[in-house]
């Protein structure tokens, strides 16, 4: 089944969407976790250790649907790429 140019547009933005947010994600709480690692020793009135390991588990899920989202754009376009072939494969009625 071949998609519609308007689906495809919005897989791609989609797509480039959820990248962005997660790399915005991972940054900032990359950034959170060191401060946070900066304290844990030193004020024991609040819970830094937890909370820098909760940021970690972020950015690591963060990591992880950017490389997903990019794996699922490189099988996307496979099926893209196969199924344009196939179209070409068969061509087109001949008009009369």
């Amino acid at each position: 089944m071949v998609r519609s140019p308007v689906d495809a547009s919005l897989e791609t933005l989609l797509s480039r969407l959820g990248v962005a947010v997660a790399s915005m994600l991972e940054r900032t709480f990359d950034d959170i976790l060191l401060e946070r690692m900066d304290h844990t020793a030193s004020d024991h009135r609040c819970p830094y250790q937890r909370s820098a390991e909760v940021a970690n588990r972020i950015v690591l899920l963060s990591r992880r649907l950017t490389e997903e989202i990019q794996r699922y754009d490189r099988y996307d376009s496979m099926c893209r790429e196969a199924e344009e072939d196939q179209e070409a494969e068969q061509g087109d009625p001949l008009p009369f």
